[in-house]
């Protein structure tokens, strides 16, 4: 199973989460036309536990879950959401746990439009292979 198809699982199907952003949870790219809030999800990197005896049996991914918003309070609220929903979570297989890195705060401007609000976490996914 995926990283990303472990996180979108997780997100997608916790009440938290969905009650902020319905079903508007992206894996690397929302939809140009979406409407905020939302969700976009990636892989940043996968990093093998190799030993001297062979290959990995576990792969430790680096996830970054990014919240936009128009209100810095929408990000808060969602940004909890999320972690409540990823944090130091140990199920279901393959994941062997989830941890919390941190987070930054942005704001930005994008041309055309009133400025957006983002909160952008990190995730240590720990997975069986």
């Amino acid at each position: 199973m995926s990283a990303s198809t472990i996180i979108y699982g997780l997100l997608s199907t916790n009440t938290g989460v969905t009650n902020l952003v319905s079903t508007k949870i992206y894996p690397i790219e929302a939809p140009q036309t979406i409407a905020f809030p939302y969700i976009v999800f990636q892989a940043i990197s996968n990093m093998p536990t190799n030993t001297k005896s062979g290959a990995s049996t576990m792969d430790k991914t680096r996830i970054q879950v990014t919240i936009v918003a128009k209100k810095q309070s929408e990000i808060d609220s969602i940004g909890a959401a999320v972690r409540s929903a990823l944090d130091f979570i140990k199920t279901p297989a393959p994941i062997q746990i989830i941890t919390y890195e941190g987070e930054v705060d942005m704001y930005s401007y994008p041309s055309g439009q009133d400025g957006i609000f983002e909160k952008a976490q990190d995730y240590f996914l720990t997975t069986s292979r």
